[in-house]
């Protein structure tokens, strides 16, 4: 229990007896929280600094991780679900779960006291567990802005931004006590805007956060809870249907029974299970003022093919402000006008119209239907702009419009569009720009249409229209201006753009295809939810919570590689003089890099999982895997000291972490855990390292610094990128030929190359580094090799860095229809090779990079003269992996050769070319774990595509 107490709270003195351990988190009387029956997609919340520019973050998953303010970026970790708990006179009070880990916002040891740290523990349903959220401040449309977060025990003590962490302190009102309640994944007019066009700051959508969560089945309880007057989280757990149609007056139909006008404070979310709504109408009321902050979510929105009357529109905000439809399909009819009737379809499936403001359409599918979306009051009168000019400010993201004919992404008049990472296929006419609009599109992408902006209509007041960064195939009509005599352009240049009003996250055009066929739509299991903030698609279920779990082991990804530094002296674990050997001393020394190139590697670990949460710490010297942390002699004893050695997999070579509120403790299993590894409390020079008992001093606590290692081919050695936001996508891979992966950040592949290429070692780039101005990467010469760049033809002119590069007979082909031109150069075993920019990166792909190492130049000697002459292969030198007698195969015979070989046998010395082909772990030395390779691939148990075998 004692250990118990170090790891979750983090520096708990080591005499701390058995009782006192006991009493950390003493018993409380536990609050109740409603539970919900059903899994559904729960609206998350980021909880945002006053300014917005920072959120609250747990810093790990263990309990007593501590939290943060930080920059939002692309896990879960910002992300908050609001478990009401209930209310009283002093609000409403909720658990704070933390979607990444189902850890709960916590004081630390259940301590309710000014001055205490906030940090995330398990779920026990604590009273300090408990947080009321306050609004103290509204912006000026009257909507709640910012938030006081007080303890339930002590609702004097609110929760408290600090440079150290958060912390309870007596209320006061100071920003770093203040907070903004954004929903994840709202982006866009219905979210936070520090700017909401009229120069002032507007709050977020928070849909029903404060209500009661009420799960309905059936149509008349979906109503009674959505135009109830009270705040409500409104799950659907089954599908509904209303089946009664009414004829209008030329002969259509619509389903007047279906309508529902739903009253403010309300989110309505489908559950994954069941989320269909047919002839169901969600409707806000024109002028209404009590109808702000709405969520509709998750469903599928269908409607009989015989509803296809102008007033038939199955979402229709035409009121209120802060209004958000997220992830919602619209499933239209069979085919175009195809109602039983004769008559053409005037439906809609949405509109946003008459004083309804501050809009997002997110992340939702629009299929199969004569109209999609009007936006913006359907008139062009003097009358008319002077009450609905501005309105409604609206922003269209992440949706996919397949075969929706016209208005997709829309009709619209009067307001603000901003139009963003839209995927539309199929259409007609996507854009018309009607009525004093102002649209700004961004990053979409369009394909297989007619015009994507429609502005040939004569109106009294022309609207704007500007697209930036979008891609286009198949499409007409796709710059602003560009007129017909029959149908001129009659909008004008947007100047407005949406950067002014809000921060957003966005893919590129080229990635919005991708995004928006995966992400779009209702969802019906949790694993496939994404907005594009995520990096990764899965989100966890409604009631996801975590218990407190004691000791538990970080987990890392194999091969992860840090830099750790102590925490009482701020020196970093190395290997002492850089001894790649056995018995390696490990010290304390300042770090002189993150061996992005190279340099200061003996301060670079990698780890890979050994059993039962252990993990093998790799020194990155020599091969980065051979010489690894070891316990010396293999003693248990406090003191023993800390050396490299080549890996055995004994005990005294595993060791566990374990987080300790943002850093970590590394416990040794020859110790059983009870120890740990320490830096010496040393004040001379390269204190040494050692294993001592666990105290919980800082000199046994480490933090874990991420670090970059070059990559390693067989020609190719230490390659490091420069830029650094698409560096993840870059590797290197052997064998190039048809059906290699050209990109990292791309599915594209190679259709066709010059046979003389084929088996090339290959640099896999970014297609997205075409926009970095600058050197892209840079690598060392293993060999004596040629360097071919296939630069994309349709640049205009060859980059000033291939200069030096001759044109090669040849072109490589792409799956997705490019071709691209050879250009080659020689380089020296050794010589560096930098990578330069594109040079261009509109309407292109980057460049691709193959390697092949250079002929190996013959000596032919003749006995009448003592002249010599040299003779050059007329052909690249193919590598093929293990063949040893340099035929072009590699067969057993390969293999006998390179056993001999190992052994000094006479007359079976490997020529270079063949060290290069048997050199598998690509480490520079050919020794018998080359050749267990190769024995290896002789029998099927591993394959090229494995190899290297081993990090360099």
């Amino acid at each position: 229990m004692k250990r118990l107490a170090h790891r979750l709270l983090g520096g708990v003195a080591a005499a701390l007896t058995l009782l006192s351990a006991l009493t950390l988190f003493p018993a409380q009387t536990g609050i109740p929280v409603s539970a919900i029956s059903t899994d559904y997609p729960p609206v998350f919340m980021n909880i945002a600094a006053k300014d917005n520019s920072a959120v609250l973050t747990e810093t790990g998953t263990a309990d007593g991780s501590a939290l943060s303010a930080a920059a939002l970026g692309g896990s879960l970790a910002p992300s908050w679900r609001f478990d009401r708990v209930g209310a009283d006179s002093n609000g409403t009070y909720f658990k704070l779960c933390n979607a990444e880990s189902g850890r709960l916002l916590t004081p630390k040891s259940y301590s309710v006291k000014a001055g205490n740290a906030v940090i995330m523990y398990g779920s026990e349903s604590k009273q300090c567990q408990h947080w009321f959220v306050v609004p103290v401040s509204k912006d000026h449309l009257g909507n709640d802005l910012c938030y006081k977060i007080v303890n339930y025990s002590d609702p004097s003590l609110a929760l408290t931004r600090g440079s150290a962490g958060m912390t309870l302190e007596t209320y006061s009102g100071a920003d770093a006590q203040l907070w903004l309640l954004n929903p994840d994944g709202d982006q866009g007019f219905a979210g936070y805007c520090a700017n909401d066009n009229t120069g002032n700051v507007k709050a977020a959508d928070i849909g029903g956060l404060f209500g009661e969560i009420v799960e309905v089945n059936n149509f008349n309880d979906l109503k009674k809870y959505a135009t109830a007057s009270a705040p409500y989280t409104i799950v659907v757990t089954g599908n509904i249907s209303v089946s009664n149609l009414t004829k209008d007056s030329t002969g259509r139909y619509y389903c007047q029974e279906g309508r529902i006008y739903v009253e403010g404070q309300k989110s309505i979310i489908g559950s994954y299970a069941a989320h269909t709504l047919n002839n169901v109408a969600l409707l806000t009321k024109r002028g209404s003022t009590s109808c702000n902050n709405i969520i509709i979510k998750n469903f599928d929105f269908q409607h009989a093919v015989d509803a296809n009357g102008n007033d038939n529109i199955t979402v229709y905000f035409s009121g209120g402000q802060n209004l958000w439809l997220d992830h919602c399909t619209f499933t239209g009819h069979p085919d175009y006008n195809r109602a039983s009737t004769g008559l053409e379809d005037y439906d809609k499936f949405f509109a946003c119209c008459y004083n309804a403001d501050y809009c997002t359409v997110s992340d939702c599918s629009f299929g199969l239907h004569e109209y999609g979306l009007i936006l913006g009051y359907p008139d062009d009168t003097a009358e008319i702009k002077n009450q609905y000019d501005n309105f409604p400010r609206m922003s269209i993201i992440g949706n996919k419009f397949n075969k929706t004919l016209t208005r997709g992404p829309g009709l619209m008049r009067w307001g603000y569009f901003h139009s963003l990472c839209n995927y539309v296929n199929s259409f007609s006419m996507a854009y018309t720009v009607h009525s004093g609009c102002d649209i700004f599109a961004e990053n979409c992408a369009y394909e297989n249409g007619g015009n994507v902006i429609c502005d040939w209509n004569s109106v009294t007041y022309p609207g704007a229209y500007a697209e930036s960064g979008s891609v286009f195939s198949g499409c007409s009509r796709t710059v602003q201006g560009q007129g017909t005599a029959n149908n001129p352009a009659l909008s004008v240049p947007s100047s407005w753009r949406p950067k002014n009003n809000y921060s957003y996250v966005s893919v590129s055009g080229n990635q919005t295809k991708n995004y928006c066929n995966s992400a779009s739509g209702c969802q019906s299991q949790s694993s496939s939810m994404r907005y594009l903030r995520f990096q990764n698609a899965g989100v966890p279920s409604a009631g996801f919570t975590e218990a407190p779990n004691g000791v538990s082991a970080a987990s890392f990804t194999d091969g992860t590689a840090f830099m750790m530094k102590n925490t009482a002296s701020g020196l970093y674990l190395s290997v002492q003089d850089d001894a790649a050997a056995d018995g390696g001393n490990v010290c304390l020394l300042a770090a002189a890099g993150d061996g992005a190139n190279g340099e200061a590697l003996n301060n670079v670990w990698r780890l890979y999982a050994a059993d039962e949460g252990y993990y093998s710490i790799c020194s990155a010297l020599g091969d980065g895997r051979t010489y690894v942390l070891d316990v010396t002699g293999k003693k248990a004893d406090d003191g023993a000291n800390i050396q490299i050695y080549q890996q055995t997999g004994g005990d005294n070579q595993q060791f566990k972490f374990v987080e300790n509120g943002g850093t970590y403790i590394i416990c040794t299993k020859i110790s059983g855990d009870a120890s740990v590894v320490e830096g010496e409390s040393s004040t001379a020079a390269n204190p040494n390292v050692q294993q001592w008992t666990e105290n919980g001093g800082g000199n046994q606590s480490w933090e874990l610094i991420p670090a970059k290692l070059p990559m390693n081919g067989q020609l190719v050695k230490g390659l490091t990128v420069t830029d650094s936001e698409h560096a993840d996508s870059y590797s290197i891979a052997a064998n190039a030929g048809a059906g290699s992966v050209l990109f990292g950040d791309r599915d594209f592949t190679v259709t066709a190359m010059p046979d003389w290429l084929s088996g090339a070692e290959q640099i896999i780039t970014a297609c997205d580094s075409k926009y970095y101005n600058g050197d892209l990467a840079a690598f060392r010469a293993g060999q004596n090799i040629t360097v071919y760049i296939a630069l994309d033809t349709r640049v205009p002119s060859l980059p000033a860095w291939l200069s030096s590069y001759k044109a090669a007979d040849g072109t490589v082909t792409t799956s997705n229809g490019v071709t691209l031109q050879l250009y080659a150069a020689d380089f020296d075993e050794g010589a560096r090779v930098t990578l330069g920019t594109n040079g261009e990166s509109n309407n292109v792909v980057n460049y691709a990079v193959f390697v092949m190492q250079q002929p190996e130049e013959t000596t032919t000697t003749t006995t009448t003269t003592t002249t010599t002459t040299e003779t050059t292969t007329s052909a690249p030198q193919r590598i093929v992996w293990g063949d040893a007698d340099c035929n072009g195969i590699f067969e057993l015979s390969d293999g006998v050769q390179l056993a001999k070989a190992m052994t000094g046998q006479e007359g079976s010395a490997l020529t270079v070319s063949g060290k290069a082909n048997c050199d598998l772990c690509s480490d520079g030395i050919i020794d018998s774990a080359d050749l267990k390779a190769a024995l290896q691939l002789l029998a099927g148990v591993l394959t090229t595509g494995d190899l290297p075998i081993l990090p360099a």
